[in-house]
This record gives C-alpha cells, structure tokens and sequence, in this order.
C-alpha cells in the first residue's frame, strides 16, 4: 500500500486519505465482510455479490443481488448489538422499478448484530437481513473522496461510488497493482444513465491514475474526477 500512496499523492495531487489508522480492537464489525445472501421483507433470501467495510467508524458497502444493486457510505455506531448507521449517501438500483434509481443522503438506519464466528447476520428495521462472511482484517484502509462519492483501497480488494445527477458507477472487488495502473477485477459493476442499467460481473478493468480513467474490457472508459476532501 505505501507504493499505491505514493503514486496516488504524485498523480492526484490529494491530501492525506480520510481513513488511515489502526482498526479499534473493540468494534465486532471492524474488517472487510463479503456478502453472501440478502432478503427483503421477509421474501427468500437472495444470492448477493459485494463487499462491506467497516473500519474506524466508516462503512463503505457496494452490492447487487438477482433484484437490486445498492451503494452506501457513512459513519456508524455500536451499542448493544445493535448497529445505527449514519448513511450520509445511499443508493438503491432496480431495473423493475421507476425511476431506476433511488438515493438518499442524511438518512439513518439500524440493524441487529449476530455474528456467529466469521459469519455476519445484520437484521435491518425495515426487514431486510444481509448475511455476510469475513473477507479480511483491515489494518489499514485508503479512502478517497471523488465527486459523488468515495474510492476505497484495502491491502487487495477496493470499493468505488460516484453519483454525478442521474448518473452513476459503483464497483467492488479485487485488483492488482503494475505501475500507475490498478487492474480491478470487478465483481460487480453498476453503471446508470438515466433510466438504462448496466449489471457486470468479474469485469476487468484499468484503473489508470495518470490518465484519471476506468478503462473497461468492453472498450468503455469512465472518468475518475477526483474532488476535495472532507474533514472529518
């Protein structure tokens, strides 16, 4: 990671990243969780794909299901076994919904923790339970604000949102380091424009910080537009 701050001070031209620092030893959550199955409302459950950060009081959570894809950011809290979020954006995708897309910002919400071993249930108010497995602990993580949104790096994998009007990318997943170029093997994608949706699975993609551009396999290629930080 010290070769990946080095490249993203020189190109970027950015201050210190939001997140930087040891994880609390006392916070359950702290890590990196893959997700594993979702259910809303009481309906079967659903294979899900995508990741949770949870890491120094910040929660950074991109997902799609065989419904829905969703993109989350905030701050959050523990207090017996129950953990209130504090979601300062938060997305909701569904191609069988209009408009496709749903956003909130400033909202709250609250889910009850089991954690069973390294396997995660999170029961929300409105009925949605998401279980989630341990990916990794998080010593450190690299978090970047961008417009509209959030760029994440932990020691392999990263977690991308920008909401820029009725436009959005959202990524998790893996990548690797070769130069100034990130390869991100995507899994998933989100990609909106207006009311078309596009889901993508194990994409691989270029992260090419000189040029500030995801370059997509397909031959798209996505501005990264890297805005001011915010204090915390």
């Amino acid at each position: 990671m010290k070769k990946t701050l080095a490249i993203l001070y020189m190109i970027l031209a950015v201050q210190e990243p939001l997140v930087h620092a040891e994880p609390a030893n006392a916070d359950p959550l702290a890590g990196l969780w893959r997700y594993d199955e979702i259910s809303h409302g009481g309906e079967a459950p659903l294979t899900n794909t995508g990741l949770f950060l949870f890491h120094n009081g910040r929660f950074f959570q991109q997902t799609i299901d065989d419904d829905m894809g969703q993109a989350h950011a905030g701050t959050y809290t523990i207090d017996d076994g129950t953990v209130s979020f504090n979601i300062e954006m938060g997305i909701l995708v569904s191609e069988n919904y209009a408009p496709v897309m749903a956003v909130r910002l400033n909202a709250n919400n609250r889910a009850s923790i089991d954690l069973q071993d390294n396997l995660l249930t999170l029961k929300f108010d409105e009925k949605t339970v998401q279980t989630l497995k341990k990916h990794s602990e998080v010593e450190n993580a690299e978090v970047y604000t961008v417009q509209g949104g959030y760029l994440v790096f932990t020691h392999d994998s990263f977690i991308y949102m920008s909401l820029e009007s009725d436009n959005l990318e959202a990524g998790s997943g893996r990548y690797k380091q070769i130069g100034d170029t990130f390869t991100l093997q995507a899994n998933p994608w989100i990609s909106v424009s207006g009311e078309r949706v596009i889901y993508s699975y194990n994409e691989e993609i270029d992260l090419n910080l000189r040029e500030k551009t995801f370059d997509f396999s397909s031959g798209r290629t996505v501005k990264l537009n890297i805005s001011s930080e915010i204090d915390e």
